[in-house]
């Protein structure tokens, strides 16, 4: 196979065992939230679901070492149990570090299976930008959910801090933004046009606070990390 195919497998497994290690443990807020998930679906059972999700751990394990990227792979699957049997998504300093561990390992597995492990030293740059960008901003797809956490008792940033939330976030997405464009040196029309969409999903954040709207912003600051994933 090539290293495109072997990559897409790499990714599509691990995210399956993230699925799967996620969706055992959210079968009653699914039911309400997300009812066209698997299992409140009626199409896999919750102990099928688990089977499923265990028998993936060394699949996945042993496809990383076959590919050279054990590291990555081990920092996935360790990721996975920290945040979901574990129970660290419920507390936003641990969730965004996760997020940051697990987003980024899949970045860097990828890039060495693409790459056959030669990462240049931008690359390693970019890494740690990537971190650190996703560490600082991801609980933007907390904003969409406040109210159904707010019930369930979780300890997200916007919970705790509802008012300074959105306004720190607005302020780190605009800084990111600022940053990210002036150290990579952009050419005129890209510079505009990353301002421009880190701007307006920032402002979005600090303006409109309804559910619907926050689902929005976070399609927005996907969209703008992606870029900035893309530029680093």
């Amino acid at each position: 196979m090539t290293s495109d195919v072997l990559c897409f497998v790499w990714i599509w497994l691990y995210l399956l065992q993230f699925c799967t290690a996620n969706q055992v443990f959210s079968g009653d807020e699914d039911a309400m939230n997300k009812p066209y998930r698997p299992i409140p679906a009626g199409l896999i059972s919750v102990r099928n679901t688990w089977i499923l999700r265990w028998t993936l751990v060394p699949i996945c394990f042993a496809l990383s070492w076959c590919l050279d990227v054990t590291l990555a792979g081990l920092s996935l699957t360790v990721s996975f149990i920290l945040y979901n049997e574990l129970g660290l998504h419920a507390y936003f300093y641990s969730k965004n570090i996760l997020n940051a561990i697990g987003i980024v390992s899949w970045n860097v597995g990828a890039a060495q299976i693409l790459h056959k492990n030669n990462l240049n030293p931008h690359m390693r740059i970019a890494t740690f930008l990537n971190i650190m960008l996703i560490f600082t901003t991801i609980h933007v797809q907390d904003f969409r959910d406040e109210a159904g956490d707010r019930k369930l008792g979780r300890i997200t940033f916007p919970v705790v801090f509802p008012v300074w939330s959105r306004r720190i976030t607005s302020a780190l997405l605009l800084a990111w933004t600022v940053e990210l464009t002036t150290m990579w040196r952009l050419n005129y029309l890209l510079a505009i046009s990353f301002v421009v969409l880190g701007s307006y999903t920032a402002g979005r954040i600090l303006t409109d606070k309804s559910e619907a709207a926050s689902k929005v912003s976070l399609r927005l600051y996907m969209a703008s990390r992606n870029n900035g994933d893309i530029i680093a």
